[in-house]
């Protein structure tokens, strides 16, 4: 089965409106040790939301899955969070079949939020959003 994490990861960081904001901090589960340890910084962590919708073909024997996506964002204050939240929304809002190392995206859908909090984790300030991903479910290559 395809990563589609890695897929994301990779496209956020290629991505110059984020990539602008956070470097190369863009994350999968959680923040690293190192980075967790730090004062408050910009940074993406990507986890897997469950419950995600049925995608065409999700019920039948096409190639195709969704996975349902929350993408964290992470700043100095809830204002620079907000940043890189609205760098990301446009990086992913905009993705028509592309593909990501040998993942194939053929889509993602904002499909809730955005929410504020302050990480309980680390007490830093952070916004959160859900996005629906379409994929083809079998590596492609280029």
């Amino acid at each position: 089965m395809i990563d589609v994490m890695a897929a994301l990861i990779d496209l956020l960081q290629s991505d110059t409106g984020v990539s602008a904001l956070v470097g190369d901090h863009v994350y999968g589960s959680a923040l690293p040790p190192s980075e967790a340890g730090r004062q408050p910084s910009k940074a993406v962590v990507l986890r897997y939301a469950g419950g995600g919708g049925a995608a065409p073909g999700s019920a039948d024997y096409l190639d195709l899955a969704e996975q349902r996506i929350d993408v964290y964002s992470y700043g100095e204050t809830m204002y620079e969070a907000d940043k890189v939240r609205r760098a990301v929304h446009s990086a992913l809002k905009y993705v028509d079949r592309v593909i990501m190392g040998s993942v194939l995206i053929h889509r993602a859908n904002w499909a809730a939020g955005p929410i504020t909090f302050m990480d309980p984790d680390t007490d830093w300030p952070a916004m959160v959003e859900t996005w629906n991903v379409m994929a083809a479910e079998s590596a492609v290559t280029t």
